[in-house]
Protein backbone atom coordinates (compact mmCIF):
# COMPACT_ATOMS: atom_id res chain seq x y z
CA UNK A 1 0.00 0.00 0.00
CA UNK A 2 2.82 2.41 0.85
CA UNK A 3 4.53 1.65 -2.48
CA UNK A 4 1.30 2.53 -4.28
CA UNK A 5 1.06 5.81 -2.36
CA UNK A 6 4.62 6.76 -3.32
CA UNK A 7 3.97 5.78 -6.92
CA UNK A 8 0.77 7.84 -6.87
CA UNK A 9 2.59 10.92 -5.53
CA UNK A 10 5.37 10.58 -8.13
CA UNK A 11 2.89 10.13 -10.98
CA UNK A 12 0.75 13.02 -9.75
CA UNK A 13 3.84 15.27 -9.80
CA UNK A 14 4.63 14.10 -13.37
CA UNK A 15 1.02 14.76 -14.38
CA UNK A 16 1.01 18.28 -12.93
CA UNK A 17 4.37 19.03 -14.60
CA UNK A 18 3.05 17.84 -17.98
CA UNK A 19 -0.03 20.05 -17.64
CA UNK A 20 2.10 23.04 -16.58
CA UNK A 21 4.37 22.55 -19.62
CA UNK A 22 1.42 22.22 -22.00
CA UNK A 23 2.50 18.75 -23.10
CA UNK A 24 -0.85 17.19 -24.08
CA UNK A 25 0.59 13.82 -25.06
CA UNK A 26 2.66 13.57 -21.87
CA UNK A 27 -0.34 14.63 -19.78
CA UNK A 28 -2.51 12.00 -21.44
CA UNK A 29 0.09 9.28 -20.79
CA UNK A 30 0.61 10.41 -17.17
CA UNK A 31 -3.17 10.59 -16.72
CA UNK A 32 -3.61 6.97 -17.79
CA UNK A 33 -0.86 5.81 -15.43
CA UNK A 34 -2.33 7.90 -12.62
CA UNK A 35 -5.79 6.43 -13.17
CA UNK A 36 -4.38 2.89 -13.02
CA UNK A 37 -2.50 3.67 -9.81
CA UNK A 38 -5.59 5.20 -8.17
CA UNK A 39 -7.64 2.17 -9.22
CA UNK A 40 -5.02 -0.08 -7.62
CA UNK A 41 -5.09 2.08 -4.47
CA UNK A 42 -8.90 1.81 -4.36
CA UNK A 43 -8.73 -1.95 -4.78
CA UNK A 44 -6.19 -2.17 -1.96
CA UNK A 45 -8.23 0.17 0.27
CA UNK A 46 -11.40 -1.81 -0.36
CA UNK A 47 -9.68 -5.13 0.32
CA UNK A 48 -8.34 -3.90 3.67
CA UNK A 49 -11.23 -3.50 6.13
CA UNK A 50 -9.13 -1.37 8.49
CA UNK A 51 -9.03 1.55 6.01
CA UNK A 52 -11.31 4.43 6.84
CA UNK A 53 -14.11 5.48 4.48
CA UNK A 54 -12.85 9.04 4.09
CA UNK A 55 -9.60 7.82 2.51
CA UNK A 56 -11.58 5.71 0.03
CA UNK A 57 -13.87 8.66 -0.69
CA UNK A 58 -10.85 10.88 -1.30
CA UNK A 59 -9.41 8.32 -3.71
CA UNK A 60 -12.74 8.08 -5.54
CA UNK A 61 -12.85 11.88 -5.86
CA UNK A 62 -9.28 11.91 -7.21
CA UNK A 63 -10.10 9.14 -9.68
CA UNK A 64 -13.19 11.06 -10.82
CA UNK A 65 -11.14 14.24 -11.28
CA UNK A 66 -8.48 12.34 -13.20
CA UNK A 67 -11.07 10.77 -15.49
CA UNK A 68 -12.71 14.16 -16.01
CA UNK A 69 -9.33 15.72 -16.88
CA UNK A 70 -8.60 12.85 -19.24
CA UNK A 71 -11.92 13.30 -21.05
CA UNK A 72 -11.18 17.02 -21.34
CA UNK A 73 -7.75 16.27 -22.79
CA UNK A 74 -9.27 13.92 -25.36
CA UNK A 75 -11.89 16.50 -26.36
CA UNK A 76 -9.35 19.32 -26.65
CA UNK A 77 -6.97 17.11 -28.64
CA UNK A 78 -9.81 16.21 -31.00
CA UNK A 79 -10.71 19.90 -31.37
CA UNK A 80 -7.10 20.82 -32.11
CA UNK A 81 -6.82 18.04 -34.68
CA UNK A 82 -10.06 19.18 -36.34
CA UNK A 83 -8.86 22.79 -36.48
CA UNK A 84 -5.51 21.69 -37.89
CA UNK A 85 -7.21 19.70 -40.64
CA UNK A 86 -9.57 22.59 -41.48
CA UNK A 87 -6.62 24.98 -41.72
CA UNK A 88 -4.73 22.49 -43.88
CA UNK A 89 -7.73 22.13 -46.21
CA UNK A 90 -8.29 25.90 -46.48
CA UNK A 91 -4.61 26.48 -47.20
CA UNK A 92 -4.60 23.83 -49.91
CA UNK A 93 -7.82 25.22 -51.38
CA UNK A 94 -6.41 28.77 -51.43
CA UNK A 95 -3.09 27.68 -52.94
CA UNK A 96 -4.81 25.77 -55.76
CA UNK A 97 -7.13 28.68 -56.57
CA UNK A 98 -4.32 31.21 -56.43
CA UNK A 99 -2.19 29.09 -58.77
CA UNK A 100 -5.07 28.80 -61.23
CA UNK A 101 -5.67 32.57 -61.26
CA UNK A 102 -1.95 33.27 -61.56
CA UNK A 103 -1.72 30.93 -64.55
CA UNK A 104 -4.77 32.54 -66.21
CA UNK A 105 -3.30 36.01 -65.63
CA UNK A 106 0.01 34.93 -67.20
CA UNK A 107 -1.71 33.48 -70.25
CA UNK A 108 -3.81 36.66 -70.63
CA UNK A 109 -0.69 38.83 -70.43
CA UNK A 110 1.12 36.70 -73.00
CA UNK A 111 -1.89 36.83 -75.34
CA UNK A 112 -2.13 40.62 -74.99
CA UNK A 113 1.59 40.96 -75.67
CA UNK A 114 1.33 38.87 -78.85
CA UNK A 115 -1.71 40.85 -80.06
CA UNK A 116 0.02 44.16 -79.45
CA UNK A 117 3.20 42.89 -81.08
CA UNK A 118 1.52 41.94 -84.38
CA UNK A 119 -1.12 44.69 -84.53
CA UNK A 120 1.00 47.77 -84.94
CA UNK A 121 0.37 50.82 -87.08
CA UNK A 122 2.32 51.04 -90.35
CA UNK A 123 4.99 53.69 -90.14
CA UNK A 124 5.69 56.03 -93.06
CA UNK A 125 8.99 55.06 -94.60
CA UNK A 126 9.79 58.25 -96.50
CA UNK A 127 10.46 61.70 -95.19
CA UNK A 128 8.27 63.21 -97.94
CA UNK A 129 5.08 61.78 -96.56
CA UNK A 130 5.67 63.58 -93.30
CA UNK A 131 6.36 66.88 -95.03
CA UNK A 132 3.42 66.72 -97.44
CA UNK A 133 1.02 69.68 -97.40
CA UNK A 134 -2.27 69.47 -95.61
CA UNK A 135 -4.91 67.58 -97.46
CA UNK A 136 -7.76 69.71 -96.14
CA UNK A 137 -7.83 73.39 -96.90
CA UNK A 138 -7.95 75.68 -93.90
CA UNK A 139 -11.29 77.29 -93.11
CA UNK A 140 -10.87 80.98 -93.88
Amino acid sequence: MEDLKKTFQRQEAEYEAAIANGDAEGARHANLQLAQTVSALLAAATADPTQIDTYRDELVRKLTRIQHDYNGLIASTDSLETLRRIREYESTKFDATFTLYLFAFGVSCAFLFVVLLFKRQPVATSAMSVMSPRTIAPFT
